[in-house]
């Protein structure tokens, strides 16, 4: 993401005032192939800001994620949709991480004229 001049940003605490319900999806099928998407754009933002990852912050995405969501931000209160969510979400960001991780092996094995 790019901040234009004269802008910034401006990070909220996660409170049910400040969350925003995102009901986009009718169902886990749309979902999921929305995040497809949403995975290609991530990794390339990702890559063009210079965001490095290894082979650890692979291993511990998923454990980190579905704690951010589940435990952190309460996903636990959804009950079984909030546990099927947050295991979705530690799976999306676990891609991410590993869609990221090949694109830098990827290029780190490319030619140097390339």
């Amino acid at each position: 993401m790019t901040i234009h001049p004269g802008y910034g940003i401006l990070e909220l605490p996660f409170t049910s005032e400040t969350a925003i319900a995102h009901f986009w999806a009718s169902g886990y099928r749309e979902l999921v192939a929305r995040h497809r998407k949403y995975l290609r754009l991530e990794v390339a933002d990702r890559a063009a800001a210079g965001a490095m990852t290894g082979y650890r912050a692979v291993a511990a995405m998923p454990w980190r994620s579905f704690r951010e969501s589940f435990v952190v931000k309460r996903g636990y209160l959804d009950g079984p949709r909030g546990l099927a969510l947050s295991v979705f979400w530690a799976a999306f960001r676990t891609s991410v991480e590993l869609a990221l991780l090949r694109r830098i092996h990827r290029g780190a094995s490319l030619p140097s004229g390339r």
